[in-house]
């Protein structure tokens, strides 16, 4: 999925108008509708806050999720702790099992909707 499909669908599951992101970002609307539909590609700056508002990362809108895979090799991930929690809950070894079957970039769009399901959870509390 390109960039402009992304952003799009993001904007719609985020319930914003154009206009809405636009002012949200500091830019015009015919700006975002250049993104979404002229292959008109953002300046990082931009990016970042267009990433920001519809909570989701930079990575997953630019499709490179290797990045990501590098950011989680270098921080302190405790694998004990995880292992232990697995073991201990069926929830979490269901989940790995299915997915086990899915291709990386499946695997990172599951974790871009869960930080979003989790934004909203936090959100409404």
């Amino acid at each position: 999925m390109k960039l402009g499909e992304k952003l799009k669908k993001l904007r719609i599951e985020n319930k914003m108008t154009q206009e809405d992101l636009a002012k949200k970002i500091g830019v015009s609307r015919g700006t975002v509708a250049g993104y979404e539909t002229q292959d008109k590609n953002p300046k990082y700056k931009t990016l970042k806050k267009i990433a920001s508002v519809l909570n989701c990362s930079i990575d997953y809108l630019l499709n490179n999720p290797s990045t990501l895979v590098e950011e989680n090799k270098n921080s302190n991930f405790d694998l004990q702790k995880y292992i232990t929690k697995i073991n201990e809950r069926r929830d979490l070894q269901l989940l790995l099992q299915e997915v086990d079957k899915l291709n990386s970039n499946s695997v990172y769009r599951i974790i871009e909707l869960l930080k979003i399901i989790d934004d909203e959870v936090k959100n409404r509390n």
